[in-house]
């Protein structure tokens, strides 16, 4: 399944996805920026939860949560997130396909132009000229919940600080959601200006998924482009450290039973490195599955965590590897962590520790086309980077891997920060020497 890319005008791309695998079709407006600071990064953050409460057609959230039931209770969604150093904003429709809906109604013009009624009309107080205080106010407050949240999950906090802590002084220690702090400074004035620059400067990338023709959407889009003056901004590149300089350790405190362990390593690979294949496999020998070396060693064979995972984010060149464990074994931890990092670089993994990374490698990318969210994210990843790759493409170079290349990119793999959420009312304690 391989969107057809079409470019509509200056910076806005439109993608199909033909496809009949799935009873809904799916409409999505990605807004791209770059990834500044916490003020923006706040403001970009809190923009979508109240373009969602409702627009010039909807101007109560009731109205429009009442239309939306109406379509047969269509799915729209809106949020932020960071792929590499670009804030995205997405805005989301998931509506039934004509074929299974009772009288045949075509759903999609409707969806459609509600969709783009939250994004290009938002409803706005006609007194000041802005957004409404009361849907600002309201969703202020949660987003600072939200954001205050992430403190409450130990993993999570443990995962952000080490990221924010690696990678001080880059775009990428800024957190999608923006601060509490900033956030609460938003006023609806500093936010209708923040949407206005969105609209001018953001690049846009569009994805309808479903068997309609998607002409019509083309059209309605374009006409609401041509009422806008656009001046989109070039994205600047994602800034890559290829490897690490000296070692950096932190150790935090926090009322939680377990401590919390987050390695940050710099893999010197991209999506975009020839190498993108060969980390894949190595990474999931190494440490993403069930199958991998650290989970087999680290936590069964030698009991030093209680739960050992990893993730890679290949727009930054980043490796994460995190576990929950006593406090007084995290040494043991980190030297075990390590130590099988140096197997790697030896080659020293079977060929049926391959065979089960394989596997697990070949699961993963066919689930990817059973969600349309993944789907998209995946194309919008890579479309950002200039990459058209599909998953079966990406699983043909897997296949191609051979030990030698794996060893060549563990090689490439260099630890830069180990960060220790310390469990104060963990039983054992262990004295720090960082």
């Amino acid at each position: 399944m391989k969107p057809e890319r079409l470019l509509l005008e200056n910076n806005v791309h439109f993608s199909t996805l033909y496809t009949d695998k799935f009873k809904t079709e799916q409409l999505t407006l990605y807004l791209v920026m770059p990834l500044e600071n916490e003020v923006e990064a706040s403001r970009l953050a809190l923009l979508p939860r109240v373009l969602r409460r409702g627009s010039r057609d909807y101007p109560k959230t009731a109205l429009l949560l009442r239309r939306l039931e109406e379509l047969y209770s269509t799915d729209l969604s809106a949020g932020a997130f960071k792929l590499g150093e670009r804030h995205v904003l997405f805005f989301s429709v998931n509506t039934l396909r004509r074929e299974f809906l009772p009288q045949g109604e075509d759903l999609l013009p409707e969806v459609t132009r509600l969709l783009l009624s939250l994004v290009f009309s938002p409803y706005v107080d006609s007194t000041t000229g802005v957004f409404s205080d009361e849907y600002v106010e309201g969703e202020k407050t949660n987003a600072c919940r939200a954001i205050a949240s992430l403190q409450n999950n130990k993993s999570t906090l443990a995962t952000l600080r080490c990221l924010s802590l690696m990678c001080r002084g880059e775009t990428y220690a800024v957190h999608e959601w923006g601060t509490e702090a900033e956030t609460a400074k938003i006023t609806p004035a500093s936010l209708f200006d923040t949407y206005r620059r969105v609209l001018s400067e953001a690049s846009f990338e569009i994805y309808y998924a479903g068997t309609a023709d998607p002409t019509p959407i083309k059209e309605a889009i374009t006409r609401e482009l041509s009422l806008l003056r656009r001046h989109p901004l070039p994205l600047p590149p994602t800034a890559v450290v290829r490897s690490a300089g000296k070692k950096r350790r932190f150790t935090e405190k926090a009322m939680a039973v377990q401590g919390k362990l987050c390695m940050g390593f710099r893999t010197g690979i991209t999506m975009t490195d020839d190498d993108a294949a060969a980390f894949y496999l190595f990474h999931a020998i190494y440490s993403q599955f069930p199958s991998s070396k650290l989970f087999m060693n680290v936590r069964e064979r030698l009991s030093l965590c209680y739960s050992c995972s990893s993730s890679a984010e290949l727009s930054k060149g980043i490796l994460l590897v995190k576990a929950g464990i006593d406090n007084n074994k995290k040494h043991k931890a980190v030297r075990e962590i390590l130590r099988q990092l140096r197997r790697m670089r030896a080659g020293k993994f079977t060929e049926e520790e391959i065979r089960l990374a394989k596997e697990m490698l070949a699961f993963s990318i066919r689930s990817l086309e059973d969600e349309p969210a993944a789907v998209r994210r995946w194309y919008l990843g890579r479309s950002l980077l200039g990459l058209t790759q599909t998953p079966e493409e990406l699983w043909e170079a897997i296949r191609r891997v051979t030990p030698r290349d794996i060893v060549r990119v563990a090689k490439r793999i260099s630890l830069d920060t180990v960060y220790f959420l310390r469990g104060s009312e963990a039983a054992g304690e262990e004295a720090d020497d960082e």
